[in-house]
């Protein structure tokens, strides 16, 4: 029955008038399909919409997580302080036999350290010191008994020497607070003396946590020791199905994150801490924007597509005998057979549609060719382009790469210079634009020079002493580069003791000025005027050297006007300086618009 019924309604179809027929056509093959993709885009609009939050979630929180992994290793830098305290160490170790000797010399020596610690670091609660030798007397706050440690006392023993201990205090509905815990030793290491708490503040993981937050605001909890949920907001509920989930989560990886039906959950983990927090947002709350309009967007579909159904019924009265002459000529026409139409034409739109494919049939043999290698042309051009862009996004990927293992392996400094290369080679490999900002500049300079301080250790720190608006001032793009390379090739790298880079930048009403000094080997008084000539008057034949120097002056010439350029000074007592001025005259808003 159901075959029978098939044929008939076809044989109904095919007896419509053209009209009738367009009208069916358009409603099933246009206005259904794309209803349909319309809807089946708009689910997949939101579901985009969801991991592009979740995954731009989950990169705010690795970037809060590394600035607060600093933070943390600031914290434990402060025992070195300790360490080389020979005053400290000599109390601790015994050294003072009268207690005159040991008052004095604790609050003479000892005690301006804490004063100096507390004021400079506002993430500290309080700092002790835990004596061992029982005949080494308590004084005040500061130096205590280590048997008032208690049971930490055992987990700290465990360390190996020279590592500390992080231990989380728990707080009934608030937030933990950590404890650096280091063992203290007399000087060759023999004798343990003393152990280091160093307490800090709700404010590390407030600010942290804080951080986190974004307008959709979601719900955070914090877990530790992979079963137990320490501390969540008030406002933060937890029910069976999501605590399941948030303890099933607990001993994943570093960084994660998962987009589900209702919650879409992100995760760090706190290594040093051994704790992992967690956001929980509402999917509901991200997508609300969207399902609201889903409804005038569907309902407005559905009246733009009656509305030209009905026009288009009007118009096709008028047209569809003549449309389908041509049509029916049209299917006879193939690539290899180009005839044109030798109906009867007229002054209106139909014969003007009759008249344009007549010339269009002449002109596409001539054209067909060309077009074909047109085609070929374009696309090996896109293939040159893609092949192009795939180079340096293959470098920048093997360079993450490299520094998640390294982050995996615990060795940060392999990790810290991987991340720092990165970035400076997007910074350098970029063609996107020629110029940029002194702020954007002066970024890439210290990421420059935080690689050369990890390959060069002590025998190179620098210094930034920034007192300028630099983030709305324009500049080329390496112009300060060039010459941080020059000092430290020049005037660092062939000494054997420590040297320092200074980069400092002031403002005037006239121009920009930034100096970059060091105090390393300097230049010898005749290359220095030979320098001197060079950037007044360059040698055509290009024999006086310095030509990265000479570019970099003409570059701020060019881009600046008259009165900037590059100035270079060396005394006889050492050291090269670097003086750039830039006069003022571009703006910020010149900048964006050249970009």
């Amino acid at each position: 029955m159901r075959s029978m019924r098939l044929p008939g309604l076809l044989r109904r179809l095919f007896d419509l008038g053209i009209v009738k027929k367009m009208i069916v056509g358009y409603v099933c093959i246009i206005m259904i399909p794309t209803v349909t993709f319309g809807a089946m885009y708009y689910r997949s609009l939101t579901s985009n919409v969801l991991y592009n939050y979740a995954t731009s979630k989950q990169s705010n929180m690795e970037q809060a997580s590394s600035t607060l992994k600093t933070n943390l290793t600031q914290l434990q830098t402060l025992s070195q302080l300790f360490e080389v305290n020979t005053n400290l160490i000599d109390y601790l170790n015994g050294n003072y036999t009268t207690d005159a000797d040991r008052v004095y010399n604790f609050v003479k020596y000892i005690r301006p350290l804490f004063s100096y610690l507390y004021s400079g670091n506002p993430l500290i609660e309080t700092i002790r010191l835990y004596k061992l030798p029982p005949e080494v007397p308590a004084i005040g706050p500061e130096l205590l008994d280590v048997s008032e440690l208690g049971d930490i006392y055992g987990q700290i023993q465990i360390q190996p020497i020279t590592e500390g201990l992080w231990i989380n205090r728990e707080q009934a509905g608030r937030l933990p607070r950590p404890a650096y815990y280091v063992k203290l030793y007399n000087g060759d290491y023999s004798k343990e003396v003393g152990i280091l708490e160093i307490d800090v503040n709700d404010r590390l993981l407030a600010t942290f946590l804080q951080s986190l937050q974004s307008p959709q605001k979601g719900n955070l909890y914090v877990l530790a020791d992979g079963d137990r949920i320490v501390y969540k907001e008030e406002s933060s509920p937890i029910d069976a199905e999501l605590r399941q989930q948030l303890l099933a989560d607990a001993d994943g990886g570093e960084s994660a994150y998962k987009v589900g039906h209702s919650r879409i959950v992100s995760s760090i983990r706190l290594d040093k801490l051994q704790m992992r927090v967690v956001l929980v947002s509402k999917t509901g709350d991200i997508a609300t924007g969207l399902q609201q309009k889903r409804l005038m967007y569907l309902a407005a579909i559905a009246l733009l597509f009656v509305l030209l159904s009905l026009l288009y019924y009007l118009l096709a009265m008028s047209v569809t005998r003549r449309v389908a002459k041509l049509a029916r000529h049209m299917r006879a026409v193939s690539r290899n057979k180009l005839i044109e139409y030798k109906g009867v034409g007229s002054q209106d739109e139909i014969g003007y549609l009759i008249t344009s494919y007549n010339d269009m049939i002449r002109h596409i043999d001539e054209l067909i060719n060309s077009v074909h290698r047109s085609e070929l042309l374009r696309r090996e051009s896109a293939y040159l382009a893609l092949q192009a862009q795939i180079k340096p996004h293959f470098l920048y990927n093997t360079l993450e790469s490299i520094r998640m293992l390294a982050e995996t392996n615990q060795d940060h400094d392999v990790a810290e210079m991987t991340f720092t290369l990165g970035s400076f080679l997007r910074y350098s490999m970029s063609d996107t634009k020629n110029e940029t900002t002194l702020q954007e500049e002066i970024e890439n300079v210290r990421r420059y020079l935080i690689i050369h301080k990890i390959r060069m250790g002590n025998r190179l720190t620098y210094t930034f002493d920034i007192h300028a608006d630099v983030s709305r001032f324009v500049c080329p793009r390496f112009i300060l580069q060039p010459l941080a390379e020059n000092s430290i090739i020049h005037g660092i790298a062939p000494l054997k003791r420590p040297c320092e880079l200074v980069i400092s930048a002031e403002e005037t009403e006239a121009c920009m000025v930034i100096r970059i000094a060091d105090n390393g080997k300097g230049i010898p008084a005749d290359k220095l005027q030979a320098l001197w000539q060079m950037l007044q008057y360059p040698d055509p034949d290009g024999n006086s050297g310095g030509h990265g120097l000479y570019n970099v002056s003409e570059r701020i010439k060019l881009f600046y006007g008259k009165g900037s350029g590059l100035e270079v000074d060396s005394p006889e007592t050492g050291g090269t300086t670097f003086t750039i001025r830039l006069v003022k005259g571009r703006t910020h808003a010149d900048h964006l618009d050249r970009r």
